[in-house]
C-alpha cells in the first residue's frame, strides 16, 4: 500500500516537458503541510519544468483573493499563447 501510494505522487510523474504548473501554498495551511508544496517545487527545478510558485503567508487553505485570481489568470494567459504567438 505504501508502494501504491508513494508511485501515485505527482512529485514521481514530473518531466521536464510536464505541462506548466502554478502552485499557490500558504504558510498557515493546516491541512495540507507546507512540505508538500517545497517538495514539488525542488521536484519541479531539478526536472527544469516550467512552473511559478507564489507565497502567501497567511492565506490558510484555499483562499482566494483578487490577487490569487490575478496571478492565475496571468498564469493560464502566459501559458495558453501558440507557439511563435505574441504573448
Amino acid at each position: 500500500m505504501a508502494e501504491a501510494r508513494a508511485y501515485a505522487s505527482p512529485t514521481k510523474h514530473v518531466a521536464k516537458t510536464s505541462k506548466p504548473l502554478q502552485i499557490l501554498r500558504s504558510g498557515n495551511d493546516k491541512s495540507v503541510p507546507i512540505g508538500n508544496a517545497l517538495t514539488m517545487i525542488e521536484v519541479l527545478q531539478k526536472a527544469e519544468a516550467q512552473h511559478k510558485v507564489h507565497h502567501y503567508p497567511e492565506m490558510g487553505h484555499v483562499g482566494i483573493n483578487d490577487e490569487v485570481i490575478a496571478r492565475t489568470r496571468e498564469f493560464i494567459q502566459e501559458n495558453s499563447a501558440k507557439p511563435g504567438a505574441a504573448k
